[in-house]
């Protein structure tokens, strides 16, 4: 019936083919799925330049000014001039103060030429075959420019101590793009320039830039060939001379060329923008100064400059490209490996030629700014980098006192539903406190439980054959581990009481599975005054019971336990952590203690290793590089002004590499105390760290580490702070799926201002900051958020859309059709510009622009697609986006 209607409608209101119309009625047929669109930069802000600006660069003029932030710097080839913006310090800029160059500049470069560590501007010229130097006067004014010859059209230039970073000033290289050579200007010390000395690279060099491509201490250079589509590696020979280059092909007629590490292998990549073949080819360093044969990405239309920066702060660049053709840049994001994912388009001026990368508010992020010739304009564009996690909710620990210290809780399904539950320890009253998770995470108390003697901690673990989660507590005082099995509805009854030596000091434990053949986890207890663990094997009968297996030695002063398969024979080791107290860092450790036989763990199975920490806090063990074999992370005090993640890399065979340390927070604080690995960011599935850390102050106190996938993290990747205005001394974390989504939540203690103990959930929600009123950031009739010209593959979404929305991703019945649209904003399937939500008439129009354009108002041939589209000029869509 939906298809024979759909097919109707069309037929009487669209004037097309039958094959159109038979498309079209099937169109309801296909599934469209599209993934939540996260927006990485605020709408553009312009800035006016001179006439036909063909350059940027960023750097700091006045490195002695107290306002913070890079300026800008752009070449007017119309007006023979360079303009300098200077940075306001938030990432706005002042006016344009303009200095005189040579005729018809076409680049800019900013580097340090006479010695007194101000950065000055060489610009290349390439309307009388000279490149003008500009002295910086101390202030970020710049002294009378001083030309200096090249060869025939110098088309860019790059400034570099072609004798090695400890020889001297840098020195000027030029590509001469009719002369198919660079000229190469070396510094008499003083920021003068000798006569240029050429070396042969191919056709039409256009761009050059310098790297250190075979890993001596020379920088060499390369050059983007337009009309040999190639690039020319020229290799330092010493003393700045290049008597050979060799070539390798990319695209048709590449415009710029960048090098970059984008593989993380410490080598310097390239990447080329390929004018003509609407591409960027990344050629990978074979670690010599050769180069791997290329790998086309598709761009936008006419792909002018390329550069690699770390957008997304995963230390792995990303490549930005301008694509004059298309009004645009793309950003390609780094997979981690050096390969690029699909590009994601942001609207700049008419015709982008060039962009550079900076952090230009002083947020540590990096910013854009583009150029845009025809416009006499340039584009900054803001990083709008978004949080993984939603704000955190706090709930109240429901504990009587705190005394100084945030309350211990473990998560876990204790309840009737399938969705993880909240228990808190209560040491002041001796009791343990239920929260129950709704299914959508959030939390209500539902009840609490007196437990004897002084609890500290629990764990839980399924201790018998009925499948519920039952719960272990450590007993500090007399001490003891205190058995409570779960009978349903948050009610745990005591069912044992497993003894520990009087002066064991137990605290922590560990559920896990050690002995073969056992179904019920057994548990293992970290003694902190007898250097041991004890280990208690479950009896796998319908009530949870244990018997003790035995004590084991361990290093000094054990606080943390867990256990995991570190060489991979099919048992689970253990492994403690150990703190010596603040005096003695260099005993803080871990101890691994391997399984031998069925439950029997040796001492001359035991190897200790350092973690160089003080006041180690926390464990855990992943597989943090992919090799299957599990890794160790432990947090703790590193020395100011960081305090640190320990990361031991498993080598393969049981045994672990020295610690990598990684900062956790730089402000003042205590430390972290807390430690979870768990998939949180990104899309991969390499387990990330969340470190709760205790800081006294209210500031940031969980951070997140995010995993290279190589056995690397990157430090201080997001940070978040639980308690609102409050202290919230975060000193445990969870991760799990709290709200049945697939994603990995968090859950972190904390203690307020006034003591009060809480516990704070994150969700993993993608939390953008938001966008300025009115801000224009996408194109009405671009449903499924592509940002090109309206297309089929529009129609197809916002035909789902109209006539069956469990066909749109996600699903969803209608009463809310706001829920059913998730790239935002709703307006991009506003075709007519209505206002209104999508509809039959939005369909129909946007069917008219795709197949048939003389039906729109005005009519047009389609040659010029966006003269033929005028519904909405104002509010979040327009078209063309400004």
């Amino acid at each position: 019936m939906l298809k024979n209607r759909l097919e109707l409608t069309l037929q009487k209101e669209v004037r097309m083919n039958s094959l159109r119309v038979i498309l079209l009625a099937n169109l309801v047929l296909l599934s469209t799925q599209i993934a939540l669109a996260v927006v990485d930069f605020y709408p553009k802000v312009d800035y006016p330049t001179g006439i036909s600006p063909m350059s940027v660069f960023v750097a700091d003029l006045n490195i002695q000014d107290t306002i913070r932030g890079p300026d800008l710097i752009v070449v007017n080839s119309s007006d023979n001039n360079v303009s300098v913006f200077k940075n306001n310090g938030n990432g706005t800029f002042a006016a344009r103060v303009n200095y005189p160059t040579g005729l018809n500049p076409q680049a800019v470069f900013a580097a340090y030429l006479n010695g007194d560590q101000q950065s000055d501007l060489v610009v290349a010229n390439n309307g009388n075959n000279t490149v003008s130097v500009l002295i910086n006067n101390g202030n970020g004014t710049f002294a009378s420019k001083v030309d200096y010859a090249t060869g025939d059209k110098p088309a860019s230039v790059v400034a570099i101590n072609l004798d090695g970073p400890s020889s001297g000033l840098a020195d000027l290289a030029v590509a001469d793009l009719f002369d198919d050579k660079v000229s190469i200007l070396k510094n008499n010390g003083n920021g003068t320039f000798a006569t240029n000395v050429q070396y042969a690279t191919g056709d039409d060099p256009i761009w050059i830039v310098a790297a250190f491509l075979n890993n001596d201490t020379l920088p060499d250079l390369v050059t983007a060939n337009r009309a040999g589509n190639s690039v020319s590696v020229l290799i330092n020979a010493g003393g700045g001379t290049f008597p050979t280059h060799v070539e390798y092909p990319v695209g048709g007629d590449p415009r710029s060329v960048f090098a970059a590490d984008l593989d993380g292998d410490g080598d310097q990549d390239l990447a080329v923008a390929n004018y003509d073949s609407n591409t960027v080819s990344v050629l990978k360093n074979n670690g010599n100064g050769t180069f791997a044969t290329k790998v086309n990405y598709p761009t936008g239309i006419s792909p002018r400059s390329v550069i690699a920066a770390d957008i997304d702060k995963d230390l792995r660049p990303e490549l930005v490209v301008t694509n004059e053709g298309s009004d645009s840049v793309s950003v390609l994001k780094n997979n981690g490996d050096g390969t690029f994912a699909a590009k994601k388009d942001y609207p700049t001026g008419l015709n982008p030629v060039s962009v550079f990368a900076g952090d230009l508010d002083v947020d540590n992020d990096s910013d854009l700014v583009v150029v845009n010739n025809a416009d006499a304009d340039l584009s900054v564009l803001e990083n709008r980098r978004c949080q993984s996690f939603a704000l955190p909710v706090n709930y109240s620990a429901g504990i009587s006192t705190s005394g100084f210290e945030a309350a211990d809780f473990f998560v876990g399904q204790l309840g009737g539903n399938s969705a993880p539950d909240v228990v808190v320890v209560d040491s002041y009253a001796d009791k343990l406190i239920f929260h129950q998770n709704s299914g959508t995470g959030t939390f209500s108390q539902v009840g609490s439980q007196v437990v004897a003697g002084t609890p500290i901690r629990s764990y839980g673990g399924y201790f018998d054959s009925d499948g519920n989660l039952d719960l272990a507590v450590i007993d500090e005082q007399t001490p003891q581990v205190i058995i409570m099995e779960n009978t349903g509805g948050f009610n745990f009854p005591v069912v044992q009481f497993l003894p520990l030596d009087s002066a064991s000091a137990p605290q922590d434990l560990h559920a896990v599975n050690l002995f073969a053949g056992g179904g019920s986890s057994d548990l293992v207890v970290a003694n902190r005054d007898s250097n041991s663990v004890s280990v208690f094997q479950s009896t796998g009968t319908s009530s949870p019971s244990f018997n003790l297996i035995g004590n084991y030695h361990v290093g000094k002063r054990p606080l943390a336990v867990t256990a995991a398969d570190v060489d991979q024979d099919g048992d689970q080791d253990l492994i403690t952590m150990h703190r010596s107290g603040p005096l003695a860092s260099s005993e803080d450790s871990v101890t691994v203690l391997r399984k031998k036989g069925n439950g029997i763990f040796a001492d001359t199975a035991r190897a200790d290793y350092p973690v160089a920490l003080e006041n180690a806090a926390s464990l855990f063990a992943d597989d943090f590089n992919g090799d299957s074999y599990p890794d160790l992370a432990v947090t703790g005090s590193s020395g100011a002004p960081f305090d640190s993640a320990s990361l031991l890399i498993n080598n393969g065979d049981g045994s672990f590499a020295s610690p990598v340390l990684y900062p956790v927070f730089t402000s003042p604080a205590y430390y972290p105390k807390g430690l979870i690995a768990a998939k949180l960011v990104g899309e991969d599935l390499f387990p990330d760290l969340a470190v709760p850390y205790e800081t006294g102050t209210p500031t940031a106190n969980v951070s997140i580490l995010k995993n290279r996938g190589d056995g690397t993290l990157v430090p201080q990747f997001e940070s978040f702070h639980v308690g609102g205005l409050n202290l919230a001394n975060a000193t445990m974390i969870f991760a799990s799926d709290l709200d049945g989504d697939g994603d990995q939540d968090l859950v972190a203690n904390g203690l307020s201002i006034v003591l009060d103990a809480f516990i704070s959930v994150l969700l993993s929600e993608p939390q953008c900051p938001p966008l300025p009123a009115d801000s224009c950031i996408a194109t009405p009739g671009d449903p499924n958020a592509s940002e090109g010209v309206p297309n089929l593959q529009d129609v197809i979404y916002l035909v789902n859309f109209v006539f069956d929305k469990s066909r749109v991703n996600p699903p969803c019945n209608g009463t809310d059709p706001i829920s059913c649209w998730p790239v935002e904003p709703l307006c991009r399937g506003d075709a007519n510009g209505s206002g209104g939500v999508p509809n039959l008439q939005d369909v129909i129009y946007l069917v008219n622009f795709v197949f048939d354009k003389d039906r729109l108002n005005p009519p047009c041939n389609g040659t010029d697609p966006g003269n033929c589209w005028t519904p909405v000029s104002t509010g979040v869509c327009c078209l063309p986006v400004p």
